[in-house]
C-alpha cells in the first residue's frame, strides 16, 4: 500500500507512523497472538496468516476504503512496535484502535501517537467525530483516551466477544472542536505531534 495525501506517514517526536502494510504481519505477529495483549483486542491470532489477512482486509482488501491503518515505530528506526487504525469512516465520523507490543507500554507512546491521528484526522481528513471503544478493566487504555480528551459517553453491555466471553465497552466520543480547542496539555500533544491547529 503507498501512502498518498489522504493517508500518509506522520511524525512525532519518538515515533513514525507509516502505512501499514501486509509485510508488517511477522514484526506484528507475536502481539497479536499473545492472549494477555489480545484480552482487550479481539479473536486472538494462531497464525502469521492470520495477522497478514486482518493486514490485507484492512489495507487493500474490503475495507480499506474506510479505514486508515498505520505501523508505530520508533523515529530513530526499527521494527514496527504496534499499530494504529482509524476506521468504519463515514459521513464525517469514525472510529479508532490501537495495540503497542509489551515493551513499548507504559512510556506514553500510545498518546503520542494517536495525538498526531487525532490532529491528522481532524485538520487534514476533516473528520467531525472520533470514536474508541474501550472495555472497562483496560485501565491503561481508559487512561490514554481520557488524557487526550475523549468524552465518556455510554456503556455497552456485553457487546464484544473476546477470549470465548461477552464483554463490556465503554464509549468515547471526541469531536474536532473539542480536540482544536482543547486543554493546554492536549495543545501540548499536538505539537509533540508535529502540527498546529
Amino acid at each position: 500500500m503507498t501512502a498518498t495525501p489522504q493517508h500518509r506517514s506522520l511524525r512525532t517526536r519518538r515515533l513514525l507512523l507509516r502505512p501499514l502494510t501486509v509485510a508488517d504481519a511477522p514484526a506484528l505477529f507475536p502481539v497479536f497472538s499473545d492472549p494477555d495483549s489480545m484480552r482487550w483486542f479481539g479473536e486472538l491470532h494462531r497464525t502469521q496468516a492470520d495477522t497478514e489477512a486482518l493486514f490485507h482486509d484492512y489495507t487493500v482488501g474490503p475495507y480499506a476504503a474506510g479505514a486508515r491503518q498505520w505501523a508505530i515505530l520508533p523515529a530513530a528506526g526499527g521494527a514496527p512496535v504496534g499499530s494504529l487504525s482509524l476506521h468504519r469512516m463515514q459521513q464525517g465520523m469514525c472510529q479508532t484502535g490501537y495495540i503497542l507490543v509489551p515493551a513499548a507500554r507504559g512510556r506514553g507512546l500510545a498518546s503520542e501517537a494517536l495525538a498526531a491521528v487525532l490532529t491528522h484526522a481532524f485538520l487534514e481528513l476533516g473528520l467531525h467525530r472520533v470514536e474508541a471503544k474501550v472495555d472497562p478493566d483496560n485501565i491503561a487504555s481508559l487512561r490514554t483516551v481520557e488524557r487526550l480528551g475523549f468524552v465518556r459517553e455510554a456503556r455497552l453491555r456485553r457487546s464484544f466477544p473476546a477470549r470465548d466471553e461477552w464483554r463490556d465497552e465503554v464509549v468515547f466520543g471526541l469531536l474536532a472542536r473539542e480536540w482544536l480547542d482543547g486543554a493546554p496539555e492536549v495543545a501540548d500533544l499536538i505539537r509533540a505531534a508535529g502540527a498546529s491547529p
